[in-house]
């Protein structure tokens, strides 16, 4: 009996064997692969995924109510502003007054107010109204050291002028200078017309005319305290 009971046990062993050798039918059907891993749990709650690759630049985030400033390039060579060049101001020209062509008005061309006699610094009186003859002697500088039409050395203050007589074609004009309070001196003024008034001799109101400025050596004339 137990020899009949030998070959069947053995036969058993064997089977067993065999079947402990087997794989598991899930490893199996994987064929020995292990399947990909899955996202960890701590990548999913960080929410970090992939990271960018190096030298992407990331998107700044906007802030809300700020509007960024941004300042265009200004490209090389560009050139800067044009200097705007400062107009030089023209100087203007004294202004001269022309006086009428009248007795008077030739005596206060010749002895302006505040200012001295026409054409002193130069000697040049054949642009002031007096007759070529006039201009010719008092050129010559019959009197050194002092203006000849006025026969004094500082400019006067203030002038007034008298006309003493006047007929179409001669006029007698009385010039008087004044230095302030201090003193003031008195010019006759002998005019003609020939076209236009001109002066044609001055002299000394109070010495008359022995003072007249043709004469050979023509003299100061007083002046007058008030």
């Amino acid at each position: 009996m137990k020899r009949c009971l030998l070959p069947v046990l053995l036969a058993a062993a064997v089977l067993g064997t065999c079947s402990c050798g087997t794989d598991h039918p899930s490893r199996a059907h994987s064929g020995g692969t292990r399947p990909p891993a899955t996202t960890s749990r701590s990548q999913a709650s960080t929410g970090k995924g992939t990271p960018a690759p190096r030298g992407t630049p990331s998107a700044a985030t906007p802030v809300p109510g700020i509007t960024p400033l941004l300042t265009p390039p200004v490209p090389v060579g560009t050139p800067g502003p044009t200097a705007v060049p400062i107009a030089t101001p023209t100087p203007t020209p004294p202004v001269s007054v022309t006086q009428p062509d009248t007795p008077s008005g030739v005596a206060l061309t010749l002895f302006p107010d505040g200012a001295a006699a026409c054409n002193t610094a130069n000697l040049d009186y054949l642009s002031c109204p007096v007759t070529p003859a006039l201009a010719k002697v008092l050129g010559s500088d019959p009197i050194p050291g002092v203006q000849p039409l006025c026969r004094c050395s500082d400019p006067w203050q203030s002038v007034h002028v008298s006309v003493l007589s006047a007929t179409p074609t001669t006029a007698t004009v009385v010039v008087t200078l004044s230095w302030g309070t201090a003193a003031s001196s008195e010019i006759t003024l002998a005019l003609v017309y020939d076209g236009k008034w001109e002066a044609a001799n001055t002299y000394c109101t109070t010495l008359g005319l022995q003072s007249s400025i043709f004469s050979q050596s023509p003299p100061l004339c007083p002046t007058v305290s008030p």
